[in-house]
């Protein structure tokens, strides 16, 4: 049971999504030879978390207790058709409902199983819940993609709920603890805040003991400036647009310009930026 849920979890989609041939190039398709990749540490091993057995004693316990809950009133009629009866058609949806909400569940008893970071987790989420939704194209009758949504407007978690906060934690939090392990005393914070007549999104990079806010350096002036030096760092070809990343070192800040959709503001891009800071940095250092 513990494998069936694992094969399910966002750990192996991630895996599969970033390994398979077929999927996130043409559909979502997987070999059984790619199957068989998926790593899968037993509870005996010492890679895994100390109380394994009981995690996986845990879900094999409510797998079975929902199982007896569907199976309660009798079987569904599947697959369905036009012709299958309204309430059987709800119970089913329902049946599906209930399954995914307990898989949900058991993500945060394998990301313990495994003994994943924070960062870890962060990647196989926004994996499974932003890039891979959004790795085939649209068509005339379907939604465009999650990762074109504006952040503020998404309905994908964490973002739905904390916006461009969710980027200048994940970018401050990562910039502070690799501060601390170098021994340095100075700690960043990262403000957030978008412009709606540009469709840019700024974030303010600062020492922590800088107590001024982003909103406050943001006037309408310098929006336009940033605007306009973040079309003027593009380059448009025919149908295409080569936007890049507009990172500003101004005195003791850094401004980061981009867009704002999804996209460019998940955690996965916090880290990537987080990692190019500290690498310009380092080099700054190096050449001083």
């Amino acid at each position: 049971m513990f494998l069936a849920a694992f094969l399910r979890s966002g750990v192996a989609r991630y895996f599969l999504f970033h390994t398979s041939a077929n999927w996130g190039s043409e559909r979502e398709k997987v070999h059984l030879s790619e199957l068989l990749r998926v790593p899968f540490p037993l509870p005996s091993e010492d890679s895994v978390a100390p109380d394994a057995r009981t995690i996986v004693g845990q879900v094999a316990k409510q797998i079975q207790e929902l199982r007896n809950e569907l199976s309660y009133g009798g079987t569904n009629q599947l697959p369905l058709t036009d012709t299958t009866p309204p309430r059987v058609v709800e119970t089913s949806f329902r049946r599906r409902a209930c399954v995914e909400a307990l898989q949900q569940k058991f993500d945060g008893l394998i990301y313990r199983y495994l003994g994943l970071t924070e960062q870890e987790i962060s990647l196989i989420e926004d994996t499974t819940r932003v890039f891979e939704p959004s790795s085939t194209p649209t068509t005339w009758r379907s939604p465009q993609t999650v990762t074109l949504d504006p952040v503020d407007k998404t309905n994908v978690k964490p973002y739905s709920e904390g916006g461009l906060r969710v980027y200048a934690q994940t970018l401050s939090s990562t910039l502070n603890r690799w501060a601390i392990s170098e021994g340095s005393l100075r700690l960043v914070r990262a403000d957030a805040v978008s412009d709606s007549q540009t469709g840019l999104a700024v974030v303010a990079v600062r020492f922590e003991d800088d107590h001024s806010t982003v909103a406050v350096h943001l006037s309408r002036q310098l929006v336009d400036i940033l605007a306009d030096a973040y079309m003027h760092s593009s380059k448009k070809d025919g149908t295409l647009n080569y936007r890049r990343d507009l990172f500003l070192a101004q005195r003791d800040q850094i401004l980061i310009v981009r867009p704002n959709v999804l996209l460019n503001w998940t955690r996965t891009a916090a880290l990537n930026d987080a990692a190019k800071i500290y690498g310009e940095i380092s080099l700054g250092r190096m050449k001083a």
